[in-house]
């Protein structure tokens, strides 16, 4: 089978089970080792048949368990680099890049020439964390995850990228965290108990999807104790529901003082950063 009829045969195979059908492009670069150009530039060769074996094997496995793509291959990319991921972490997403992104241009514009420490609560993948020590300098970050199996996997991310600069701490939110923090990062569980979510996003981690009847029990809870952990000037980051918003502003009022709010649409024009500023 050439890898043009393969691809087209895992195409066909998930658009009649209404999957995205773009797995089965994850799929052959991954089992091929090739990018998607050197895949089409090969499109009338014949593949191995270990390719085909496991290409198809793939394509069942998601089919049929609904399985993330991401799960099956343990890779995702985020802000440009790939992260191992299993069925233990939350499958980082664009939102979560988004969110990074815009702390970074708020550092880099707020705070100049200083040493920075950084404080990612539920670190999960350690996308987060990982991806703010590569791509800020002078920065010591803690990530922290209530999840002994999860905190390695984000550990074994920054080692296998060379993010040195970064220490994992076993925490309930606050409860080992001993420090003050010029930034407090956060993306935390803020789906709503009751809401429908896809068959393949029911197989991530349910103690990183779900935040409480309103999907905001987290920040509450983070909201709560946050002052003890902060420096005179600080920003807290989060990325929330696309319908969150006034809530946690309410949070906020109810636990800040003398704060500033500051809220960023995502690229899809939807309310999904909250910036808390302190100075």
């Amino acid at each position: 089978m050439t890898y043009k009829e393969l691809l087209k045969k895992g195409y066909d195979e998930i658009s009649k089970n209404n999957l995205e059908k773009n797995a089965a492009k994850l799929f052959l670069m991954k089992y091929s080792n090739k990018t998607y150009n050197e895949i089409i530039l090969n499109y009338a060769n014949e593949v191995t048949k270990d390719v085909e074996i496991s290409f198809l094997n793939a394509i069942n496995e998601y089919i049929n368990k609904k399985t993330p793509p991401q799960y099956i291959i343990n890779e995702q990319d985020f802000y440009g680099r790939t992260f191992y991921v299993d069925e233990n972490v939350l499958i980082p997403r664009w939102e979560t890049e988004e969110l990074v992104f815009h702390v970074i241009k708020y550092i880099k514009e707020n705070f100049k020439g200083k040493t920075l420490k950084i404080l990612d609560i539920g670190t999960g993948s350690g996308c987060i964390a990982t991806t703010l020590a590569l791509e800020l300098e002078n920065v010591k970050i803690t990530a922290t995850d209530i999840s002994e199996k999860v905190l390695s996997i984000a550990q074994k991310n920054s080692e296998r990228l060379c993010a040195n600069n970064i220490e994992f701490v076993i925490s309930d939110l606050f409860k080992n965290v001993k420090d003050k923090f010029d930034i407090i990062i956060s993306n935390p569980p803020y789906v709503k108990d009751n809401e429908k979510i896809g068959e393949c996003v029911d197989k991530e981690p349910k103690t990183a999807l779900y935040g409480g009847i309103l999907g905001v029990d987290f920040y509450d809870r983070i909201l709560k104790e946050v002052s003890h952990y902060l420096e005179d000037k600080f920003l807290i980051a989060f990325e929330h529901g696309f319908d969150q918003k006034i809530l946690i502003k309410n949070l906020i009022k109810k636990h800040l003082k003398d704060v500033k709010i500051k809220e960023i649409k995502d690229s899809s024009d939807k309310d999904r950063i909250i910036f808390i500023e302190g100075d």
